[in-house]
């Protein structure tokens, strides 16, 4: 098996310059994060719903 690097067959993404402060930067990402549980939270609920019903 021969090994190879993908930074070598494909451009590697150049990262973003983010000059924000780490605290501005970490609360946004929280915010975003505590949207992604609230949004896995109601996808369960529902998920449950509908397996209840498939169960019936």
């Amino acid at each position: 098996m021969a090994w190879f690097s993908p930074g070598r067959y494909w451009d590697a993404a150049e990262a973003e310059a983010d000059d924000a402060p780490f605290e501005t930067r970490f609360a946004g990402l929280k915010g975003k994060l505590e949207e992604q549980f609230a949004e896995s939270a109601r996808l369960e609920t529902e998920i449950r719903k509908n397996l209840a019903r498939v169960g019936q």
